[in-house]
């Protein structure tokens, strides 16, 4: 009983800080989604 609530708390708290990483997550990918252009339009 006990080690359930433990777990379902870990669960929550992963699954909270894994919505804040994907939003830097995201951000990083769009972010190296216009860096690749960049080189791209520079090698081109």
């Amino acid at each position: 009983m006990v080690l359930s609530f433990f777990v379902g708390c870990l669960a929550y708290k992963a699954r909270d800080s894994a919505k804040k990483l994907s939003f830097i997550y995201n951000g990083i990918v769009v972010l190296a989604d216009k860096f690749i252009e960049k080189i791209r339009d520079m090698t081109l």
